[in-house]
Order: structure tokens, then C-alpha cells, then sequence
């Protein structure tokens, strides 16, 4: 199990957004939070490391255009 600290920027809010995030984690057995934080969304994120490589791939693919930056969760 690995647990990753995303942030997402872009155009990520008011977009629904928060509610594709949900979706996708369920598709990968994802569990987790996301949130909108000024800018960008912020996205805690937990599951297996092949689950959760997917889960970023479709994050990335879904906030087109957008900067990611991922994290190891302490």
C-alpha cells in the first residue's frame, strides 16, 4: 500500500473536477480525500502502487491542461 500528497493546478475548479477525482478513485480502489485550497485542488490519495499510478495517469488526463505535483505521504 502507498500513499501519495497530489496537488493539482490548473483549471480544476468550478469544473467538476472534485466530483471526476471521486470517480476515477473508485474505478482504482483509491482511498482518500480531495479538496479545492485556493488555486489548485489537493488530493491525499491511498492504494496499491499499480492502483495508484493509474489513478495520477487519469488525475493528469483529467485536468488537462494542468501542473501536478506529487508526493510520498509522510
Amino acid at each position: 500500500m502507498e500513499r501519495k500528497h497530489i496537488q493539482v493546478f490548473g483549471t480544476v475548479q468550478g469544473v467538476g473536477f472534485r466530483y471526476y477525482t471521486e470517480r476515477i478513485a473508485n474505478q482504482y480502489h483509491i482511498k482518500g480525500t480531495v479538496q479545492n485550497v485556493d488555486d489548485y485542488v489537493e488530493i491525499y490519495a491511498q492504494g496499491e502502487d499499480k492502483e495508484l499510478e493509474h489513478f495520477i495517469q487519469s488525475v493528469i488526463k483529467g485536468a488537462s491542461p494542468c501542473l501536478l505535483y506529487t508526493s510520498p505521504s509522510p
